[in-house]
């Protein structure tokens, strides 16, 4: 998926990943992890917590420049 992405990606564009599975892999292939804190959640209706689960806001993000 990553080779495909790259391929995909104009010459000046730049290709981010939120809370990937394999963050520590990309490292090895030149991207840069960006470990953020999560984001506060606003206060909403808790059934929808019931319906899609318990929010689970980004945490980690990877960027890779194309090209480098």
């Amino acid at each position: 998926m990553l080779e495909e992405l790259e391929r995909v990606t104009g010459e000046d564009g730049v290709i981010a990943l939120i809370n990937p599975e394999e963050a520590g892999l990309v490292r090895v292939r030149g991207w840069a992890r960006h470990d953020v804190a999560p984001a506060r959640v606003k206060p909403h209706d808790r059934s929808i917590d019931d319906f899609f689960g318990p929010p689970d806001p980004p945490r980690v993000l990877v960027t890779k420049m194309k090209g480098t």
